[in-house]
């Protein structure tokens, strides 16, 4: 068995991929959660594990079962708030766009619909919901959107139970494209963080990154410039990743830490060979002592500055990423806690390692037994040695 050892990324041992079912999927996988002890899943699908379904899915344990019939577009994330299971899809044909409220046996709109102002055609159209979360006691929901029921209201919007509000200005102004697009968010420190393209929060110039604090929004450092995804707290910290490749004037590419003052290296960077093609980390996600980055990359660069192979996914323990037993063939975006050290991803692959897994696989993360500790040492159960050569390539065992 062969080994890539590089500084600061490693390979494991004792850790592999598997299908989780052998039936065919039709589509792209972009969320997985857990609601009433069963995983759901959502995206453009049409097909999940050989079972024909409306872009939503539930996995019992043993198969996929259909999730309503309502939807005719992509769900990008669902959300479970308090009883409730919620759904933010996109909507491309309509006029309007709503969040929707499983009660189940169907999917039923929640509250009054989002409007995106076509400055063409000088009209309302179609808008998509991104993301959605309770924050002291009420349902805030993101996408893009610049109406929100009979309000004008920019990106972001808070239910007060009979129309939607404003989080003080919203969010504005997008770093690239046309229209913003705030893409995640997430509550940590009694504070609701908001990533995504917008350079504008509550008219504070922020560049894809801001938390609200009940009453004002707040800058993190320079934020970024293109947009941002993911964000996750891992060990005190919070990481960020998207399609940016700086802050301020510091090279960052698709993933960074916060130090508190600014957004430094996290000891990796997400990058690509391809020409013409974007690298990104689009989920960042904490599962027990682990961290998860994934997205569209091929290839990253350590701490060091070396290029070492990264397939679309990889995995942090705090000290050293590692490259996952080969990654995946195509982009990777859901990411759960599947229980008794597996963890489920879902995506727009074929393979992971080598193993054929249409668009989800399992992760069996267990003892890492090969790790790289130093520049020239390494622990190799049950006893360490030192590496004459500053850098060794590969291990054989």
């Amino acid at each position: 068995m062969s080994f890539l050892l590089a500084t600061g990324v490693s390979a494991t041992a004792n850790a592999q991929w598997s299908p989780l079912t052998t039936g065919q999927t039709t589509g792209y996988i972009m969320d997985y959660i857990r609601y009433n002890s069963d995983i759901y899943a959502c995206g453009s699908i049409t097909k999940i594990g050989g079972t024909s379904v409306n872009s939503v899915a539930k996995w019992n344990g043993t198969q996929w079962q259909p999730v309503g019939n309502t939807f005719t577009e992509w769900v990008h994330k669902l959300e479970p708030i308090g009883t409730d299971l919620f759904a933010m899809p996109y909507n491309t044909t309509a006029d309007s766009n709503h969040i929707y409220k499983w009660d189940g046996s169907q999917w039923n709109k929640y509250a009054k619909g989002f409007y995106l102002t076509n400055t063409n055609l000088g009209s309302y159209h179609a808008s998509s919901l991104y993301d959605a979360i309770e924050y002291n006691g009420k349902l805030i929901v993101c996408g893009e959107f610049d109406r929100a029921g009979s309000n004008n209201i920019s990106g972001i919007a808070e239910w007060n139970g009979s129309d939607w509000s404003a989080l003080g200005t919203g969010l504005t102004d997008p770093i690239t494209g046309l229209n913003i697009y705030p893409h995640k968010m997430f509550l940590y420190n009694s504070n609701l963080y908001v990533v995504g393209n917008f350079k504008k929060a509550g008219g504070v110039t922020v560049n894809g990154v801001a938390y609200w604090d009940g009453s004002n929004w707040h800058a993190m450092g320079d934020g970024f410039n293109s947009a941002v995804y993911g964000i996750e707290e891992y060990k005190g910290s919070l990481y960020a990743c998207g399609e940016f490749t700086k802050s301020g004037s510091d090279d960052l590419y698709s993933i960074a830490k916060w130090d508190g003052a600014k957004w430094v290296n996290a000891g990796i960077s997400l990058t690509t060979d391809v020409p013409g093609y974007k690298a990104f980390g689009h989920t960042l996600k904490k599962v027990g002592d682990l961290l998860y980055v994934s997205g569209g990359f091929d290839q990253c660069i350590d701490a060091n500055m070396q290029i070492v192979p990264g397939n679309n996914v990889l995995e942090y323990d705090g000290n050293s990423w590692y490259a996952m037993d080969g990654g995946t063939d195509g982009d990777l975006e859901g990411i759960i806690d599947y229980g008794n050290g597996q963890v489920l991803f879902g995506g727009g692959y074929t393979k992971a390692g080598n193993i054929t897994v249409n668009s989800m696989s399992l992760w069996h993360s267990t003892v890492n037994v090969l790790t790289l500790i130093s520049n020239n040492k390494i622990s190799l159960y049950p006893c360490d040695f030192t590496i004459i050569a500053y850098r060794l390539e590969k291990f054989f065992f």
